[in-house]
């Protein structure tokens, strides 16, 4: 229950535009993607692709360096 409040508290935050920042984890937030031009691959013809948000999540140097670190192996 405790875990499903905490990523329900995550969603409205992310809903409202807000960044949420979990230390030594990383940050998400929400990016506004405008509208594009694409292609469809299999015709070659244009489509507008809509404006859309994606959300974002950058790691932190904590969670970076301890997925590089060395496993000391041979």
């Amino acid at each position: 229950d405790l875990v499903e409040l905490v990523f329900d508290l995550m969603k409205v935050t992310l809903e409202n535009g807000e960044k949420i920042k979990l230390s030594g984890f990383g940050n998400f937030l929400v990016r506004d993607k405008r509208a594009r031009i694409g292609r469809n691959p299999q015709t070659n013809a244009e489509i507008i692709i809509p404006a859309r948000r994606v959300l974002s999540f950058t790691p932190s140097q904590v969670l970076k360096e301890a997925l590089n670190k060395e496993t000391g192996g041979a």
